[in-house]
């Protein structure tokens, strides 16, 4: 389950009633708004790899 994942480290930022101000308008809130994302996108920036906005921001 990746929800307890996303309410540790996403939603402080890309909850439902944060994302337009803090996440970019991404909301992680729930699968459905997770999905819309791409899958490769999070990674590379859960990965902090070079050229994409590091996350969480300003943290490990």
């Amino acid at each position: 389950m990746i929800s307890p994942i996303f309410e540790a480290h996403c939603r402080e930022c890309h909850g439902a009633t944060v994302h337009q101000a803090l996440g970019g308008g991404n909301d992680y809130s729930n699968y459905a708004g997770i999905k819309q994302q791409s899958a490769s996108l999070i990674l590379v920036c859960i990965r902090h790899d070079p050229g994409f906005n590091q996350m969480p921001k300003d943290k490990d």
